[in-house]
C-alpha cells in the first residue's frame, strides 16, 4: 500500500507528516485528496512506489492537445521527482515533486493532468511584446522591466508582504535581457521568454494554482498601466476624470508590485494575494458600433404597445433598462468579436417584474427568451458591484461619454434597487453634487460681475441640472469612490476610454 499520511492513529513517519504539514499550510483542504489520488493513478501495481516506468507510462497517456511533453520533458520529470535517485518515487517525493513551482503535472479532482505553463505565461509574453511582432525587441523589455522596478519602489503596500524580488531590485533591464536571449539575436522568442519565466518562477514557493492565477492577474494589471500611458498620449485623459484616474491608477500599481513579488520571490517566501478575495471574471470592453439605448427603449415600447408621446416621469411608467457584455467564458479576451450585449428591460414602478431581455448583434437588437435570463445574470453577477453600477451609468447615458443628470438619477435609483448602494448614499452623492455645482456657478457670477437673488439661483441651478451634459460616467464614479460607496478597482482602468 502507498504510504500515505494516515487520517486517525499514527502518522506513519516523520516524513509524511511533514508532507501533510507543508500541504496544510497553503491552504487548500482538498490538495491532500487529490495528491493521493495522483499517487493511485501512478502507482500503476499498487505497490506503494512509483517505478520510472510507471511515471513514463502515465505522462505519456495523460497529454492532451496542447500538452505535448517531449522526451526530455518526461526524463526531466523522472529525475526532478526521483531525488534520492534510487530507481523508484515515494510518497514524499511525489508530493515535493508536485508542490514544486513549474512542475509539469498537477493535481486536481480528475486526477493527474499536463500543467501548460506556455499557456499561463502567453498573456504576460503579449504585454511585453507591445507591437504584436512575436518577439520582444529590447526597448520593449525595457520598458516592461522599468515599470515593474518603479511599481515595487512606489507601491504603498505594507510589511505583510513577501519581500522585493531581486531580479528587479538587483539588476537592471540590459543585464536580465542579455541573459535571456539565448542566441544573442537581440529579441526574445516566446521559448526564451518560457525559458526565463520557468527559471524565475521555480523559487517562488508557489503551486501551479496559483500561478494560474497570479500570472494573468500580473499581466492584466501591466496592460491597465499602458492603457494609461496611451490616454495620456492621445489626449483622453480629463481634468474631470483625473481624480478617479489617479485613485485607479494608484490601485493598479499596488495590485502589480503585490503581483510581482508573489510571482517571482526568490525566497520560497511568496503567497497567493488572490487567495480569500471575490473573483470576478468579467471585464468591460468596448461596446459594439451602433449600440443605441434609445433605440431599444423605442422598439420595446412599441412591441409593448406603449408610445413615447404618451409617457410621463412617473414610476408607473418608469423604464428600467440595463445594458451588459456577455461573460466570455471562452476566446482569449473580452475583446473577443462576436462578443454579445445584452440588454434587460422592464416598464413600471418595479424594475424586476415583466422583465424582457435583448441581445444586440449584427447592427440591431433582437428579443430573446430562451436563455437569455442566464446569460444576463451570469453576466452581471460576475462583473464586481462598482462595475454594475458603471453599466448602469453607460446605459444612461446612451454609451456616450456625459450623461444627463435625469439620466443619472435613474442609475441611481436602479442601483439602490440592485442592492449596489443604499438611499442615503444616493442623497449624500445629490448634495455633494448639487454643492459642487453652486458653488461652480457662484464662481463664474462673481467672475462676470453678475449678481442673482436666491430664488433666481436656484432657478439657474436646476436649469443647469436638467439641460447640460455636466457629468461623465466616470467622474460620477470618482465622486463615489470618494465617499467610499465603492472599494477601488483596478478594473475600471478598463474603461478609460468609456
Amino acid at each position: 500500500q502507498p504510504r500515505f499520511p494516515q487520517e486517525s492513529g499514527a502518522w506513519g513517519s516523520v516524513a509524511a507528516f511533514g508532507c501533510t504539514l507543508r500541504m496544510a499550510r497553503v491552504g487548500d483542504q482538498d490538495l491532500a485528496s487529490q495528491i493521493k489520488r495522483c499517487f493511485k493513478q501512478f502507482d500503476v501495481d499498487g505497490d506503494g512506489v512509483i517505478s520510472h516506468f510507471e511515471l513514463r507510462e502515465v505522462l505519456e497517456r495523460i497529454q492532451g492537445p496542447g500538452q505535448e511533453l517531449s522526451r526530455q520533458d518526461i526524463d526531466r520529470c523522472i529525475a526532478q521527482a526521483d531525488t534520492n535517485r534510487d530507481g523508484r518515487i515515494e510518497y514524499e517525493e511525489f508530493v515535493d515533486w508536485l508542490m514544486m513551482p513549474g512542475c509539469r503535472v498537477q493535481a486536481s479532482s480528475d486526477g493527474a493532468s499536463v500543467f501548460n505553463m506556455e499557456a499561463i505565461l502567453q498573456p504576460l509574453f503579449k504585454v511585453f511584446d507591445r507591437d504584436g511582432s512575436g518577439a520582444i525587441a529590447f526597448s520593449e523589455f525595457e520598458e516592461c522591466f522599468c515599470i515593474l522596478k518603479n511599481a515595487l519602489k512606489i507601491s504603498r503596500n505594507g510589511k505583510e508582504r513577501a519581500p522585493d524580488p531581486d531580479l528587479f531590485l538587483k539588476s537592471d533591464a540590459a543585464e536580465v535581457f542579455k541573459k535571456i536571449d539565448k542566441d544573442g539575436d537581440e529579441e526574445l522568442t516566446f521559448k526564451e521568454f518560457v525559458q526565463w519565466q520557468t527559471d524565475a518562477l521555480r523559487k517562488n514557493g508557489l503551486l501551479n494554482a496559483d500561478l494560474k492565477d497570479l500570472v494573468p492577474a500580473l499581466a492584466r494589471q501591466l496592460e491597465r498601466i499602458f492603457k494609461f500611458a496611451a490616454a495620456e498620449d492621445q489626449g483622453s485623459l480629463t481634468e474631470e476624470d483625473e481624480s478617479v484616474d489617479t485613485i485607479v491608477l494608484r490601485r493598479i500599481i499596488d495590485n502589480l508590485a503585490t503581483f510581482a513579488r508573489s510571482v517571482w520571490n526568490e525566497q520560497s517566501a511568496s503567497h497567493n494575494a488572490l487567495h480569500g478575495k471575490l473573483h470576478y471574471p468579467n471585464r468591460w470592453s468596448d461596446p459594439p458600433v451602433g449600440l443605441n439605448i434609445e433605440r431599444l427603449i423605442r422598439q420595446h415600447l412599441m412591441i409593448a404597445n406603449f408610445r413615447l408621446a404618451d409617457k410621463v416621469e412617473d414610476e408607473d411608467s418608469a423604464v428600467h433598462v440595463l445594458c451588459v457584455p456577455e461573460l466570455c467564458t471562452k476566446g482569449p479576451s473580452p475583446e473577443t468579436p462576436a462578443r454579445k450585449w445584452i440588454a434587460r428591460i422592464s416598464v413600471g414602478p418595479d424594475m424586476n417584474r415583466d422583465l424582457k431581455y435583448y441581445v444586440y448583434q449584427d447592427l440591431s437588437w433582437e428579443e430573446e427568451e430562451r436563455g437569455a435570463a442566464d446569460i444576463f445574470d451570469a453576466a452581471l453577477t460576475s462583473f464586481s458591484p462598482d462595475m454594475r453600477f458603471f453599466c448602469l451609468l453607460k446605459t444612461q447615458s446612451n454609451f456616450g461619454t456625459k450623461i444627463f443628470w435625469n439620466n443619472t438619477q435613474t442609475a441611481m435609483r436602479d442601483g439602490v434597487s440592485l442592492g449596489l448602494l443604499t438611499e442615503e448614499q444616493h442623497h449624500n452623492f445629490n448634495r455633494w453634487i448639487i454643492k459642487r455645482l453652486r458653488e461652480a456657478m457662484r464662481g463664474d457670477l462673481k467672475k462676470n460681475a453678475v449678481q442673482l437673488t436666491s430664488q433666481e439661483m436656484e432657478k439657474h441651478l436646476q436649469t443647469t441640472l436638467q439641460t447640460r451634459h455636466f457629468l461623465s460616467p466616470r467622474s460620477i464614479m470618482a465622486a463615489l469612490l470618494e465617499m467610499s460607496v465603492f472599494e477601488v478597482s483596478s478594473k475600471l482602468a478598463d474603461c478609460i476610454n468609456a
